[in-house]
């Protein structure tokens, strides 16, 4: 079997070619590389931290289940799909606040889950922080500069391997220390690729 830091080099269609084949470690690593992403795009236009996470777990279990009528670009119906539960939500939330006597209730709830956010955000970016210099090097250039590993080997001079075992690293890092129920197996095979 194929070592698990293989598939960090994967394209978002490979990984669909291989979970489509009853690979779940590829939806896992799909799963991993998006979600935060998806999360942060949905929590900016609902302004619900949790209402956030369901409605992108709704939209990636969507996509897990009606993958095998695709063939490509995953994450665009995935996107689709979450657009269309953010339209649904706020149509059920105006609908509740006709409803509700209560606007002060809404908009203390709002700000609490707007607080939790920065809260989880900070504490996100002080372990990345925290991770060994060369390993955080690595995964700022994966995850935010948005390059490939290929790129990172160049850019920094290692080796394709090394800047996979350093990703691996990584990620095993933060999902110990965050602790946090994004991290501890919502979807399938989430725990077990990370090990």
């Amino acid at each position: 079997m194929t070592g698990t830091s293989a598939y960090i080099t994967h394209t978002d269609d490979v990984l669909l070619s291989l979970w489509k084949n009853g690979d779940k470690t590829a939806f896992a690593f799909f799963f991993e590389r998006h979600f935060h992403d998806l999360v942060v795009a949905a929590f900016q236009r609902v302004r619900d931290w949790h209402l956030a996470e369901e409605l992108v777990q709704d939209a990636l279990y969507s996509l897990y289940k009606n993958s095998s009528n695709l063939s490509n670009n995953p994450i665009a119906y995935c996107r689709n799909i979450l657009k269309k539960r953010i339209i649904d939500s706020y149509r059920t939330k105006k609908f509740s606040l006709i409803q509700s006597q209560d606007f002060s209730e809404q908009i203390t709830d709002i700000n609490h889950n707007h607080v939790e956010y920065k809260q989880f955000e900070q504490k996100v970016h002080q372990l990345i922080e925290d991770l060994p210099h060369q390993c955080r090097k690595v995964f700022l250039l994966k995850r935010e500069a948005k390059l490939s590993t290929q790129e990172v080997s160049q850019k920094l001079g290692i080796s394709v391997k090394t800047v996979e075992n350093h990703m691996t690293k990584a990620l095993s890092i933060l999902k110990e220390k965050l602790e946090y129920h994004v991290y501890l197996g919502i979807i399938i095979g989430i725990n077990s690729y990370l090990l």
